[in-house]
């Protein structure tokens, strides 16, 4: 995060989001537009790599229709990655006002 390249005030972020709760990550995540699943196919899966995991690692078709779902939640990580990845990527009036919001959620924690 020492990196040159980074815009200023990302890193302040970042150590407000990492006090987050994980409802309220997922709150920030979709304020960013960060997907929080991906979909799975109807179809058998192959072993295919979905967004760096292998498709034999994913719930079976049959414990999906159990869950009556066919979505499965994308790994902390990889939200975390794109959280990172959409912060660079604001102008600084997106990131204060993202500061803003975080600054309540983030008090006395």
């Amino acid at each position: 995060m020492e990196d040159k390249h980074t815009p200023k005030g990302v890193k302040k972020l970042v150590l407000m989001i990492s006090k987050l709760e994980p409802q309220e990550f997922l709150g920030v995540c979709k304020l960013l537009g960060v997907r929080l699943y991906d979909e799975v196919a109807p179809v058998e899966k192959s072993d295919e790599v979905l967004d760096g995991r292998e498709t034999s690692d994913l719930p079976t078709k049959e414990e999906l229709i159990e869950r009556n779902s066919d979505v499965v939640v994308r790994p902390a990580e990889i939200l975390l990655e794109e959280v990172i990845e959409e912060l660079c990527s604001m102008n600084r009036v997106r990131r204060r006002n993202l500061e803003k919001l975080l600054r309540p959620a983030t008090k006395g924690r």
